[in-house]
């Protein structure tokens, strides 16, 4: 493990005064910002000299600026691995453990195809942002196999912990797939009315509208026009 003096990331520990200047300025501008977006702070100064303390701000207007301000001071990115290739690795290494014939390669290529499905639900849920993608994977096979029956997932489990040395113990783990399968359940998944505003809200942030989108179709529609035009012009008489 690297320390202080061999990381690579040393740069981003040690700051020159420029820096530190550089940064309080940019600081004390989103400050501003934030002040600007949100109006009032948490104290005021009346004209008699007395301090009062105004409600905070809670508008939506507010929040979204704290959020901004928030994710812009962070200054990272946030990596979510799913864990569809998992899936696929303790499928291969089942394979192995059972000794695999044509038959029963044939049920974990279905075991494999429904834990596919239940992937995709998970991934429309926070359990990637709680849980590692080997989790969620088992998690997924073990609602698949329950459905299909093809193995004793009980005791491939068990194989793992065996053959492994995890730092959780088996009862642990178990409450960590119980624990997805429940957040899974209470999932809802939003009606049409919803997806048209979540949709909305993400061409937003991808700087799309729906003026940019009725353009494009009607500059395809005079494309389109215009072509079958000269076909026809070309078209023998």
């Amino acid at each position: 493990m690297a320390d202080f003096l061999t990381s690579t990331h040393r740069a981003k520990w040690v700051f020159t005064p420029q820096h530190l200047v550089e940064k309080y300025k940019a600081a004390n501008q989103r400050a501003r910002q934030v002040l600007e977006k949100c109006g009032a702070t948490l104290m005021e100064i009346d004209a008699d000299g007395s301090l009062s303390y105004p409600e905070p701000q809670t508008s939506a207007k507010a929040n979204a600026a704290q959020i901004e301000l928030l994710t812009q001071s962070l200054e990272f990115d946030l990596i979510v691995y799913a864990p569809y290739r998992s899936v696929e690795g303790f499928i291969n290494d089942m394979q192995e453990f059972f000794n695999a014939d044509d038959d029963f390669l044939q049920m974990l290529k279905t075991l494999q195809d429904t834990a596919r499905l239940e992937v995709d639900k998970m991934m429309l849920t926070d359990t990637p942002l709680l849980f590692p993608p080997g989790q969620l994977a088992l998690a997924a096979l073990h609602n698949s196999n329950a459905l299909h029956k093809v193995l004793d997932f009980d005791g491939y489990l068990s194989s793992i912990f065996s053959r492994q040395n995890p730092v959780h113990r088996e009862s642990e783990f178990i409450e960590s797939l119980n624990a997805i399968n429940s957040l899974v359940r209470k999932y809802k998944f939003p009606e049409r009315k919803e997806q048209n505003h979540i949709n909305r809200k993400l061409e937003s942030c991808w700087g799309l509208s729906s003026h940019d989108e009725s353009k494009k179709r009607e500059k395809k529609s005079k494309h389109k026009s215009k072509k079958n035009s000269n076909e026809t012009q070309n078209a023998p008489s």
